[in-house]
């Protein structure tokens, strides 16, 4: 059997999904190429035939393969995420499923796959274009957010929102990622899992793969302010520091501090960062507040250097 470029590039399409899912470096650019070549493909087909089919009957004449094409393009803006928003998914849905009912009314056969456009490919290349398309379109609308971005990802979905909303817009974030949350019982539980998992990683000093499981575990229970208090005391204290983590860990106690608003320890650790950052005003609040909260913590280094004359020794 011979096999068609559409062929090609479905399997191209598909590859590029899988290679997003797994985080292959390159997989981003890879999935944008095989997805416009199968989309722009199809649609120059679906023009093509629309024109002659419109010479020949002297009416308008819609080809499947237009529609098909826009699916597809309509699918590759939303797993490169150029779309957002749920109106595309029903626009996606609506576009894959619409040539169900144009092939029937247009060829008056009881056969859908005949005369399907383009006609150089088999009865088994057309199903396999069709039923991909039907399949990842109906994925798509049944998802929500975060279960989409989980399936067709290597990231988590709290990890991913997170880091695309500046530090100024968190409560956006936060407004998101409570919108998508998993509720089940089930899901705390494998967050507990997985944080234990995290915690085996960093006694083995194993420290990216303990981030990742911490991820998970706040993907799962975004409710849970001890794994906030966690991942950015892993980002904070055993990884690499540099600005940027200091700013993410900074995220990761504000949201604790959210949730448990005397979590001592998260303001201790807060500080801390600041100080990394040289946020010397916020230094100071922050260390006082941990010390009021838990009197065994040990603040007076932090407190000479960035308050020394607000009576810090005293705190001791």
């Amino acid at each position: 059997m011979k096999i068609s470029r559409y062929t090609y590039f479905l399997l191209l399409f598909i590859a590029g999904i899988l290679f997003r899912r797994t985080g292959i470096p390159g997989s981003l650019a890879f999935l944008a190429l095989a997805g416009f070549l199968l989309g722009s493909t199809l649609i120059n087909s679906g023009i093509i035939q629309s024109w002659h089919q419109s010479k020949r009957n002297q009416g308008i004449k819609i080809s499947q393969a237009l529609f098909i094409g826009l699916a597809f393009l309509f699918l590759l803006a939303r797993y490169q995420y150029w779309i957002q928003g749920e109106l595309i998914f029903q626009i996606t849905l609506l576009l894959s499923i619409i040539f169900l009912f144009l092939i029937p009314f247009q060829n008056h056969s009881k056969n859908i796959f005949r005369s399907l456009i383009p006609l150089e490919i088999s009865r088994f290349q057309q199903i396999l274009l069709l039923s991909t398309l039907l399949i990842l379109s109906l994925t798509s609308v049944l998802l929500n957010a975060r279960e989409f971005h989980n399936t067709f990802r290597s990231t988590r979905y709290e990890e991913y929102i997170r880091g695309n909303y500046p530090d100024s817009l968190q409560t956006e974030a936060n407004v998101l990622i409570d919108q998508n949350k998993c509720l089940s019982l089930q899901c705390k539980e494998e967050a507990r899992n997985k944080c234990n998992q995290a915690f085996l990683c960093d006694s083995l000093r194993d420290y990216e793969q303990a981030l990742k499981w911490f991820n998970y575990a706040v993907d799962l229970d975004p409710d849970e302010p001890e794994y906030y208090y966690q991942r950015g005391h892993l980002k904070l204290i055993k990884m690499d520091i540099n600005e940027e983590q200091a700013r993410s860990a900074i995220v990761d106690f504000n949201r604790a501090i959210e949730l448990k608003t005397d979590f001592a320890y998260a303001y201790y650790f807060r500080g801390i960062a600041f100080a990394y950052l040289d946020r010397k005003e916020k230094v100071c609040p922050d260390m006082k507040y941990a010390k009021n909260l838990d009197t065994a913590l040990i603040i007076i280094d932090f407190t000479n250097k960035f308050c020394p004359d607000s009576g810090s020794l005293s705190l001791e």
